[in-house]
Formats: C-alpha cells, sequence, structure tokens
C-alpha cells in the first residue's frame, strides 16, 4: 500500500468497506492487519468471484473516499496488492498469528492494545466488529469449548512474539504458493500444468539417505543445530527429486513443520549459489549409495 497512516477515522471506514464487500462477494474473512503503510487481509474465496476485483472495489472505494475527504486525486495505493495461495489445513492457525503480531514486529509501543487487527475479536473482545472475522475455525483447532480456547489460541501468539522475522512467510514454493510440494502440484494441476518428470531415480529408503548423508560427513551421533538444518536440505532435497518423497513427509520423518524444510532448501538453494557445494556434485555422490548397504 502507499504510504498515508490508518487514522482512527480513515481505518474505521476502511473496515467498514472490508465488511460490506466481503458480504456482498461471499468471501471468509479470517485475520486482517491495518498498519501505516500496507494492510494485511487473509481471506477464503467461497465463489467463483475474483479475488482481484474485490481488491479493486475495496480499494477504489476507500481511494475516492479518502480523495474527497482531503481533496486529492490519483491513486492512494502504491502499486498492484501482492497475493499469495495459502493451503488453509496446514498454515492457516499459523499465518492468522503472523497477521496479527504485525504491530509487534513494527516496534509500535502499546503493540498489545493495538486496536487495526482482529486479535481482539479473538479474544472476544470486540463485540461490534466493523469487519467480522470468522473465528471458529482457528479457535476449533484448540478447543470445542471458547473460553478455553481462546486462552490457548492466546498462549499461542504470545509464544512467538519475540522470534521477529523468522518464520516460514518469507519463503514461498513458486513465490506465491504458501503450503507444501503436494498443496503445489494440486494448485498446478488445477491451473492446467503437468508435474515435471523426475531427472533423478534413487533406489532408497528415506532413513538410509539420512545415514548415509550422516556418514558421508562423519557424524559419529545424531547432528544438531545448522549442521543437521544443513544435512536435512540435502536429504530433503535427493528424496524429493530423486525417490518422490513429499515434503510433509520429510517433515514429519525430521520432526519438523513443513515451513521448517522449505526454509532449509532455500537456506541450501543460496549456498549452491555462492559456490558452497553443487546441485550437480550432490546427485553424482547420491548416485553412488545403494540401499543394500544398511
Amino acid at each position: 500500500g502507499g504510504g498515508y497512516a490508518f487514522i482512527p477515522k480513515l481505518a474505521v471506514r476502511y473496515l467498514k468497506l472490508v465488511g460490506k464487500y466481503l458480504e456482498t462477494c461471499r468471501f471468509v474473512l479470517y485475520a486482517y492487519c491495518l498498519m501505516n503503510n500496507h494492510v494485511h487481509l487473509l481471506i477464503e474465496q467461497n465463489d467463483e468471484y475474483p479475488l482481484s476485483k474485490y481488491m479493486q472495489r475495496l480499494q477504489s472505494a476507500y481511494t475516492n473516499f479518502f480523495n474527497r475527504k482531503h481533496g486529492k486525486v490519483g491513486h492512494l495505493f502504491q502499486g498492484r496488492y501482492k497475493s499469495i495461495l495459502v493451503d488453509k489445513d496446514s498454515y492457516l492457525v499459523e499465518l492468522v498469528r503472523y497477521i496479527h503480531l504485525n504491530p509487534h514486529r513494527a516496534g509500535l509501543e502499546n503493540a498489545d492494545k493495538y486496536p487495526w487487527t482482529s486479535h481482539r475479536q479473538y479474544l472476544g473482545k470486540d463485540r461490534y466488529p466493523l469487519a467480522p472475522v470468522n473465528t471458529e475455525k482457528v479457535l476449533g483447532v484448540f478447543s470445542k469449548m471458547k473460553p478455553i480456547a481462546r486462552r490457548k489460541y492466546l498462549a499461542y501468539v504470545m509464544e512467538k512474539r519475540k522470534d521477529g522475522k523468522k518464520n516460514g512467510f518469507y519463503d514461498l514454493r513458486d513465490g506465491r504458493i504458501l503450503g507444501d510440494e503436494e498443496f503445489e502440484e494440486e494448485v498446478h494441476e488445477m491451473a492446467g500444468f503437468k508435474k515435471q518428470e523426475l531427472t533423478l531415480k534413487l533406489d532408497l529408503e528415506l532413513g538410509n539417505l539420512w545415514k548415509a548423508i550422516c556418514k558421508r560427513d562423519g557424524c559419529v551421533k545424531e547432528p544438531k543445530g545448522w549442521t543437521r538444518s544443513r544435512l536435512m536440505a540435502e536429504t530433503a532435497y535427493l528424496a524429493m527429486e530423486g525417490m518422490n518423497v513429499k515434503q510433509n513427509k520429510v517433515a514429519e520423518y525430521f520432526g519438523v513443520e513443513p515451513s521448517g524444510v522449505n526454509m532449509a532448501l532455500k537456506r541450501l538453494g543460496a549456498r549452491w549459489e555462492k559456490g558452497e557445494g553443487s546441485k550437480e556434485a550432490l546427485v553424482a555422490w547420491s548416485k553412488g549409495i545403494k540401499d543394500c548397504e544398511f
């Protein structure tokens, strides 16, 4: 968005417009956050009405209101809005938390009392919201009883307050997809893209591949910290490319979130770009492994 602050009167109008157009377009709002120079909206599309058209109507209506009020003309928001496609089942709860922690990451004073997010609705403290959000889906993950669910939700949010930008939402698959490899394949199939054939074929078990990589690096014990992350990334790459193992299965094997595997793969790619090892060298090494050795 542009560089205009959402002062109270403007924020109220924007949220009223969000609620108004959501109702007419049959979208579900799960979370929002209005910051000084950008907006986060977590929306589920339940109809064929295009999200791009909804955003165009919303931004145009708000821009017209702002310009009339301040005697200005022209665009208010800079550039087109950015959207990502999210695997709701895997990332909905994490993404709601991420959105609600924006004021904390921005270092705002009194971030706990920041009024322009949907966080208060999740706590049951906003009885007449301007833009009602659907809290049932997320709260239901924590408990069927709302008082308990709200307490657990609050604890879940608070535990990440000091993490800054250490999260998987800066590492998206395909640049616009937040989900594991299986979700990405489903998205591509719906869009008419076919899955590419694997160029690497490995006749191995995931556990044996991990053992081989640890043995190659001389690990006597189970590696920890950055070493484990680095070796996990190489294992994940070979398993996903050469053994057709899904990213969520790799994550399950290592006891981490799928986003953690995705971040490790991004770091691996960055190291290759800097000349620290290479994909070709890893693939060449992997072809010498035999499952019968274990």
